[in-house]
């Protein structure tokens, strides 16, 4: 199959993906969702410009586009866009 002839909307699947290390710095691209590796917590800053910390399990995938992922104790973070 060709995802080429789909468009890349917000109910399409993710492209590409890249791996995130927290960071004050804002993230190059800001995904439509990350997806964690390893349990814990993680503090970002979404779309909005809302800053929450949010408790993730190992494999959760978190459909919340952020600009930002400051500080976590979870693991294996992947920004999908």
């Amino acid at each position: 199959m060709d995802f080429k002839a789909f468009p890349s909307n917000t109910t399409s699947p993710a492209l590409d993906a890249f791996a995130i290390t927290p960071s004050a710095t804002a993230l190059d691209r800001v995904p439509r969702a990350l997806i964690f590796g390893g349990a814990g917590t993680v503090t970002v800053t979404t779309y909005k410009g809302t800053s929450i910390t949010i408790t993730v399990s190992a494999g959760t995938i978190l459909p919340l586009a952020v600009t930002h992922v400051t500080a976590a104790t979870a693991t294996g973070i992947v920004g999908l866009v």
